[in-house]
């Protein structure tokens, strides 16, 4: 599912699967993703790049690569709200089983992600907690972090 330049709406109720990207915005699109299966992806489960804006929650975002890839290189403007931010996201999301990071941010901005399972009760893996073995989130030096406290203790 690809939206793109001013495009908008509610992705609600689906599987998605077996794909490059299963949901992939850029430019302008704004969308909410809510109560859906996004799982085996090639590369991301969501991808939000450019100066996009999703509000993501109650989705099972499983088996990809990247269970949601937030930018592309830094400049993106990009800032989902996957629990708590600014669209007072209720999260809910199962964010676990990903191959490389569950949620990545190449973006400057803090990307909130509170309310989600990781696959463990201590949250996910980050560079600082990697006692964990919930799914990875990363952000470099140079980006902004990812606020996921707090997180689900058990699965929705």
């Amino acid at each position: 599912i690809k939206v793109t330049g001013e495009g908008c709406g509610i992705v609600e109720g689906n599987t998605i699967r077996k794909n490059t990207n299963g949901i992939r915005t850029n430019d302008s699109a704004s969308l909410e993703v809510k109560h859906n299966n996004i799982t085996d992806n090639t590369s991301a489960g969501i991808l939000c790049q450019d100066s996009s804006f999703l509000l993501i929650w109650d989705n099972e975002i499983t088996i990809n690569d990247y269970g949601i890839k937030v930018g592309v290189q830094s400049s993106d403007t990009t800032n989902p709200d996957i629990g708590g931010g600014a669209e007072d996201g209720v999260g809910q999301n199962k964010i676990a089983g990903n191959k490389s990071y569950g949620v990545n941010n190449k973006t400057t901005d803090k990307i909130y992600a509170k309310y989600n399972w990781w696959g463990d009760a201590a949250g996910p893996r980050y560079p600082y907690h990697t006692s964990s073995s919930g799914d990875w989130i990363y952000w470099s030096e140079t980006s902004g972090n990812i606020i996921f406290e707090p997180c689900l203790a058990t699965e929705p």
